[in-house]
């Protein structure tokens, strides 16, 4: 085999370029984040010093420190295989928590629609990875609809006729729900839907997105057995369905008078490990 100088260079920069673009994402992402946290501090602070503190500036930095958070997440999840401690969360409830972070971020040109189910819908998944999906796929929707249009996220159970083939045959005994979300917006060209959940690959211009977005929606719904399939017409809009297994619900609260073991700790010493000095600050 003889050295290929060239195709190895050209590699190399092509790698450059791709971590340059993804670097620039990551930047102005959280650029966006901490200068929504700073305004709304300095607007807390003034009112705090006039006396008339109002809980909403807290409660949008609160938000804005969560978006951040998640951010970090959707990072840490990109790069390894996240498989933690079982856990069931009730997505009926998860939507309704997603419909007041969403308002905020979608905008006043941008119509929300929900449909959630009033009886509780048990998954197999942390509310994180819940979050990951819902907020990823509506705020696809909201840059796809730069004039403003109309946002559906539905929930629904999923008749056997319905359910892909790859599922039905993974589990056939299974139950699933279908989590649908729908926009109004400029749609995805045929040519570039084949690519749209690959790592890094994003129509926005530079320094506007990450090109994590979707990826990470996939790898999620991946990890939680589910199957995700999308379509899309110009100038419409574009249908993405989630296909999650049903799982049985959790076991009930503690009956009254029983306490968590974790009560005997009272009066306990907790060492806590920490080398953010500010972080250890507030911890103690």
């Amino acid at each position: 085999m003889k050295d290929d100088p060239k195709g190895e260079r050209s590699l190399q920069r092509q790698k450059l370029e791709a971590l340059g673009q993804f670097a620039g994402g990551i930047a102005h992402d959280f650029n966006n984040i901490l200068s929504i946290i700073e305004g709304h501090t300095h607007i807390a602070l003034r009112q705090l010093r006039e006396g008339a503190l109002e809980p909403g500036q807290l409660e949008k930095i609160l938000t804005s420190t969560q978006r951040g958070a998640g951010l970090t997440r959707q990072l840490l999840s990109f790069g390894r295989q996240k498989i933690g401690v079982e856990e069931k969360t009730n997505l009926a409830e998860a939507m309704r928590q997603q419909h007041i972070l969403l308002l905020p971020l979608l905008g006043e040109t941008v119509q929300l629609f929900m449909t959630v189910p009033e009886d509780p819908v048990w998954i197999n998944a942390s509310p994180d990875q819940l979050t990951q999906v819902i907020l990823n796929l509506a705020l696809n929707a909201r840059d796809a609809m730069p004039s403003g249009g109309e946002l559906a996220i539905m929930c629904m159970a999923c008749q056997k006729r319905h359910i892909p083939a790859a599922l039905r045959e993974k589990n056939p005994a299974a139950s699933y729900i279908r989590l649908s979300v729908v926009d109004s917006g400029l749609g995805i060209p045929a040519d570039i839907l084949p690519r749209i959940f690959e790592p890094f690959f994003t129509t926005k211009d530079q320094g506007k997105g990450t090109g994590l977005g979707l990826s990470v929606v996939y790898g999620t719904v991946d990890q939680l057995n589910g199957m995700i399939e999308v379509s899309s017409v110009a100038g419409e809009g574009t249908s993405f369905d989630i296909f999650l297994p049903v799982a049985e619900a959790p076991p009930q609260a503690l009956p009254a008078g029983k306490t968590p073991s974790g009560a005997g700790l009272a009066g306990k010493t907790i060492l806590i490990a920490e080398d953010e000095p500010e972080l250890r600050e507030m911890l103690t």
